[in-house]
């Protein structure tokens, strides 16, 4: 055998389908220079290529089975019928005995056609954990065809990514419509390591850098391999900062995890010669460091008039905080909240604002009221807040809102039976403030076939209920539900509940509130008219008055229950 030589196998036969052959082309293209598979050196491969007396190739011995390519469609051109691919003779020889992970891997491959009459086959590398990912994405054996006796050589490129093996293999197969035979070329990875140690610390001064007793205790590290993309994974644990480990060399990705701590993750080569010295810095999370609260500065607006927010910074922490802005507001799109952009944000919406260390900071900021506050019922705000251009993780929330009242809306309910025989005209939809607390806002009964409206409610948020008049009734997905009646749109809320034998004690029931609830008359009104909820059972009843006195009942009661500044 020449140096560096290895030769071709003989595999046994296995037909596949016309879809076989056409994924295998398809998959032609998809080299990487990374692996995706952890696997060990199979025992039963053949061995490397040594630097033994020179010969003629010979056929290599059996390879390893792989799965049957997927079904996709037939090729266009179909080989002759003469000859098959289990007539080829394929050889392989690399340029090198012996090659280290992350290395390039040259092999010259050469196909004969043993068979008295020519061939068209289509050539592919196959997936395994130990593979040659070929380098670039050009596959060198798309579809070929071969007179009788007649050879083709390629020249392939590639290399390993997995650090853990000392036997990587092309494998390569070659297919027809009928019939399909698969190659293995093994040849030796040398393991190569090297030492990594350092340390992790907390730049607890902020001065930029690590100095003496910053060192942070217990942090779990994970050197990912940059080669290798099944995640696998080399940890060590710092012990007062300082860690120390030994790698296979080539390029790592460096995460780290610590309760209360954010990680600055590192792009590190290893080499043989080792990595000394290395400073892997975590930081705390922001909202350890920062609180925030937004509130309104009235309860509320007209449509047309600014909103004003009143923003609230502390800063908790032993170092000043700087850059400090609002982001993700709006996050929404077609909301009622406000976008946190303008120059009525200043420099929230700017450069960011600087908060020394241990004290507050009050701000106020504005903007045009958002076009779809009036049809919702209220305006809100909605925004992180975050150090422009430093990623520290969690960043604090806070959130308001203020009522913007004057427009009316109603809620459709609907409940299905699931199919049963379930009398669906005893339950009754009932409408509190939000989060079940009273007021209850409006109720009706549900006709025979489970409908309901809600009419001339105020626009804005209210808590849903479907009430059936025991408690032997279950509900699919619940029986209540947050609402929006939301002016100029369809409020559909479905429902789906049937009577059953027991008892269900997982039931949602509304608030019992004094001259109020399911079966009694509510408060007054509040919203338009409601025709021909009497003759339904509804007992949302409209006095004589106009709809004035309704709408600021209905103003009233949601200013009573709108949810505070998240703090």
């Amino acid at each position: 055998m020449r140096p560096n030589e290895v030769m071709s196998v003989r595999s046994s036969k296995r037909p596949v389908t016309r879809l076989g052959l056409a994924l295998t082309a398809a998959l032609l293209g998809l080299a990487t220079i990374t692996a995706v598979a952890t696997a060990d050196p199979d025992p039963s491969d053949p061995p490397p290529t040594s630097s033994s007396e020179p010969s003629e190739p010979s056929e290599p011995s059996e390879p390893p089975p792989s799965s049957e390519p997927p079904p996709s469609s037939e090729p266009e051109t179909p080989p002759s019928s003469g000859a098959s691919p289990q007539d080829l003779r394929v050889t392989a020889t690399f340029g090198k005995s012996s090659y280290t992970v992350g290395e390039k891997i040259t092999a010259t491959v050469t196909v004969t056609n043993t068979a008295a009459d020519p061939i068209t086959t289509f050539g592919s590398f196959q997936w395994h954990a130990d593979m040659i990912r070929l380098v670039p994405d050009a596959n060198p054996f798309m579809e070929f065809t071969l007179d009788a006796g007649a050879s083709t050589s390629r020249e392939v490129t590639g290399a390993v990514g997995n650090p853990d093996i000392t036997t990587a293999k092309l494998y390569l197969q070659f297919g027809s419509v009928s019939d399909h035979r698969e190659f293995a070329f093994p040849v030796s990875i040398t393991q190569r390591t090297g030492h990594v140690s350092g340390t992790v610390y907390h730049d607890e001064n902020g001065n930029g850098r690590f100095d003496r007793g910053e060192g942070v205790d217990g942090v779990t590290l994970s050197f990912n391999s940059r080669l290798y993309t099944d995640n696998r994974r080399k940890s060590a644990t710092s012990q007062a900062g300082a860690f120390s480990l030994d790698l296979p060399t080539g390029p790592y990705w460096v995460t780290g995890s610590l309760p209360g701590f954010v990680f600055d993750a590192k792009d590190v080569t290893v080499t043989e010669s080792g990595v000394d010295g290395l400073l892997l810095e975590v930081k705390r999370p922001l909202n350890s460091m920062l609180t925030a609260t937004v509130e309104f500065t009235k309860d509320t607006y007209g449509k047309d008039e600014a909103p004003v927010v009143r923003v609230t910074l502390t800063n908790k922490g032993k170092l000043p905080l700087d850059s400090i802005v609002a982001t993700n507001c709006g996050y929404v799109t077609d909301s009622p909240y406000l976008t946190g952009k303008g120059e009525g944000w200043g420099d929230l919406a700017g450069a960011g604002v600087a908060i020394p260390a241990g004290t507050t900071k009050v701000l106020e900021v504005t903007e045009p009221m958002p076009a779809l506050a009036y049809d919702y019922g209220y305006v809100g705000v909605r925004c992180d807040f975050a150090q422009a251009g430093v990623d520290y993780g969690a960043n604090p929330t806070a959130s308001d809102e203020a009522a913007v009242p004057g427009q009316v809306a109603d809620l459709v309910v609907d409940v299905d039976n699931g199919g049963s025989n379930s009398d669906l005209s005893i339950l009754r939809a009932v409408v509190t403030a939000p989060g079940g607390i009273c007021p209850v806002v409006a109720e009706a009964a549900l006709d025979a076939d489970g409908k309901a409206t809600l009419k001339g409610l105020p626009t804005g948020r209210y808590q849903l209920y479907i009430v059936p008049p025991d408690t032997k009734w279950r509900f699919k997905n619940g029986n209540s539900a947050l609402a929006e009646a939301v002016a100029h749109r369809n409020n559909y809320y479905g429902f789906v509940g049937w009577q059953v034998a027991e008892e269900n004690a997982n039931l949602a029931l509304p608030p019992k509130c004094p001259g109020s609830g399911p079966g009694t008359t509510p408060p007054a009104p509040q919203g338009g008219g409601t025709p021909g909820l009497a003759q339904t059972g509804a007992s949302l009843v409209l006095p004589g008055l106009a709809g004035m006195v309704a709408l600021v009942l209905g103003a009233a009661a949601l200013l009573l229950t709108r949810r505070r500044p998240t703090r």
